[in-house]
């Protein structure tokens, strides 16, 4: 595994190997981890047949687009922690679904907008890369960071 430190430098390509290869769930999942900078991440939720929650109208599972949300906002916390000292969990996680996802790709978009000495509070928005002006559902996340 690359190493980075986001108080020196800053590598999306370590940000996504940890994604993508050390979080078996997200691999199972088939996320992708579609963009990352400081204090910000992108995740694709692919469509799959197996994430229908209404068979009846074909819409999305809403824990789907939940956990989406704790990986794309964890990411993002991470940006913020030396990820080789620093340890970091999430604490507690709100989502409110405005719109049905349906039977395409959903992007779920987070954004750091406070990260501290003991916590890091994150948001999300998720919408489908179609339509990005409807919004499917918005979340908020806080982390706990053990700093070193």
């Amino acid at each position: 595994m690359q190493e980075a430190n986001p108080t020196t430098d800053f590598n999306a390509d370590f940000y996504k190997e940890i994604f993508h290869e050390y979080i078996p769930f997200n691999k199972f999942l088939g996320f992708r981890l579609s963009h990352v900078a400081p204090e910000y991440s992108e995740v694709l939720i692919p469509f799959r047949e197996e994430f229908i929650g209404d068979p009846r109208l074909g819409r999305l599972h809403g824990g789907v687009l939940m956990v989406a949300m704790d990986s794309g906002q964890g990411v993002a916390a991470m940006t913020t922690i030396d990820m080789l000292r620093d340890k970091i969990a999430t604490l507690d996680l709100r989502i409110d679904y405005l719109a049905p996802a349906g039977r395409e790709e959903v992007v779920v978009a987070s954004k750091v907008h406070k990260s501290g000495s003991r916590v890091v509070f994150v948001s999300s928005v998720a919408y489908h890369p179609s339509a990005p002006e409807v919004i499917l559902a918005e979340g908020r996340g806080v982390f706990s960071v053990k700093r070193r």
